[in-house]
């Protein structure tokens, strides 16, 4: 398939012993290693929606094991977990030889981009669990394109409150040939006067009242300053910009904003 960039088997050997118990101890079953046939997926060229498979196999050790599962985790925390079987049937190859294998569906589009991981695991009497065996996958697109920003909505002067807080609002519109979801981060760095970095902030397209954004997923990126009593008076440059999940970083955008 033309948006499979590589097909590599991971083999990784764990390079340990099973664990010494008692005999009054359960010992925990062992993933010994575990392979996943795609480890780098390219949907630079994808028009639309494919839906492709990524075979997990994984030898476990131990007796009376009761379950090996494949978890994969996208770098948004998200999270989905499918069955290993040992059971002879397709994927598996032989029933009973301590090889479970499983497929694990991915739906890929453009927006796809990113490092995901496999985390596969058994589990076995009393519920011990074993090892957990860590297999990464990267969803990248050769034909990425950088996000765009542009019209910067910044006050040019901020005012320091006698006592309390005062609060100021900044945005930036973000637009990208590839959509908003390989978006990753959208920021600005604050520069004192003297050039040294002060801090860097992370706006959002949430709709939050916390980031003080309006509208969840239209473009524009917000954030909520809080000036309080005390601030010292002098001058910020504010230079934003935002990254993809491929790294591409887009333009950048100065604001020189005085505080007084």
């Amino acid at each position: 398939m033309k948006h499979i960039l590589s097909i590599i088997t991971i083999f990784v050997l764990a390079g340990c012993s099973l664990p010494t118990t008692t005999a009054d101890t359960p010992a925990p079953p062992f993933i010994s290693f575990a392979t996943a046939s795609l480890s780098v997926i390219d949907v630079g060229r994808l028009s639309g929606t494919v839906d492709t498979l990524i075979a997990v196999s994984a030898t476990a050790q131990g007796t009376n094991i009761a379950s090996v599962t494949a978890v994969i985790k996208a770098q948004d925390g998200s999270a989905a977990s499918y069955a290993l079987l040992d059971n002879g049937v397709a994927p598996d190859q032989k029933a009973g030889d301590g090889i479970y294998s499983g497929n694990i569906p991915l739906r890929l589009m453009t927006s796809s981009v990113g490092k995901y991981i496999i985390q596969v695991q058994a589990s076995g009497d009393e519920g011990l669990m074993s090892n957990n065996f860590a297999l990464p996958v990267s969803v990248i697109s050769s034909n990425n394109r950088p996000p765009i920003i542009s019209d910067l909505i910044v006050p040019d002067t901020m005012y320091v409150p006698a006592s309390g807080s005062n609060l100021y609002k900044v945005s930036v519109f973000v637009s990208d040939a590839d959509g908003l979801a390989s978006i990753e981060a959208v920021t600005f760095s604050s520069y004192r006067s003297n050039g040294t970095l002060a801090d860097i902030f992370t706006l959002f397209d949430d709709g939050a009242t916390g980031s003080g954004d309006a509208v969840q997923g239209d473009g524009r990126y917000t954030l909520t300053i809080q000036l309080p009593a005390g601030t010292a008076r002098q001058y910020r440059d504010f230079v934003f910009s935002a990254k993809d999940k491929s790294g591409a970083v887009s333009n950048s955008l100065t604001k020189r904003i005085y505080i007084q």
